[in-house]
This record gives C-alpha cells, structure tokens and sequence, in this order.
C-alpha cells in the first residue's frame, strides 16, 4: 500500500495483519515446564506434572522451539479444559466427561448459577427448558 496513508484506514490495517496471520496483540498463551522436562504442558492439571513441585509457568514462545507438546495434554485437552475453568482434579473433571452430557450440564451451571451436582441433577431429571 505504498503512499496511502494508513491511519485513515485503521480497519484495514488490521485486516492486512490478519490475513498475513499476525495481529497487533497476538496471543502468547502460558504453558508449564518441569526444569528436566523435555515436553511443555497446555494445562497446569495434566496428570504427568500434577504431583510435580517444581513447575514453571512461562511463555509458549519461550519453549515452543526447544520442547515438544505433552501427548497427555493433546489426547485429553477437553478434560484438562474442564479441570482448568472449574478449578478441579483431573481425575474428576474426567470422571464428569465420562458421565456424559457435560456440555449441556456447563450450559446449565452458567445460566441457572447453580454448581455442577444441582445442574447434573436438573440435567438427569430433566428439569432444564431447552
């Protein structure tokens, strides 16, 4: 766009950075490293370092060049979702994935404000308008 002035086209500055795939604010997302680790963590619940101590939060471009992507955290990234926003075990937020219906539970946990047994208990009852 040589000789067109860009701040009377502030959106078209952003589309341009969007298609060449980079934005102003590109997200640096927050992963985990154990100090002898050879893998990064998406989740701080993954079971591989969940019993770990010494567990880093640190950038994924910090790492992303040195380390490969924990296997764990890839195969079970639906579950390691759900123990990281409701703040829970791996074990239980598997448990609750495994029970089935977890996305029509959450639904009702957000718009009902109830926590996860009164919405599972609406849910089996089948007490929720859908």
């Amino acid at each position: 766009m040589k000789g067109t002035n860009i701040a009377k086209l502030p959106g078209m500055m952003f589309f341009i950075l969007s298609i060449s795939g980079m934005t102003a604010s590109a997200p640096n997302p927050t992963v985990y490293i154990t100090p002898t680790g050879s893998v990064y963590h998406l989740y701080r619940e993954c079971p591989r370092i969940a019993g770990s101590k010494n567990v880093k939060s640190v950038s994924l471009k910090s790492v992303k060049d040195n380390r490969g992507k924990c296997r764990v955290c890839v195969e079970n990234e639906e579950i390691l979702e759900i123990a990281e926003e409701e703040g829970i075990s791996f074990e239980e937020a598997q448990e609750r994935y495994d029970n089935g219906g977890y996305d029509e539970i959450k639904e009702i946990m957000d718009e009902e404000g109830v926590d996860y047994e009164e919405a599972r208990q609406m849910y089996e009852d089948e007490e929720y308008d859908w």
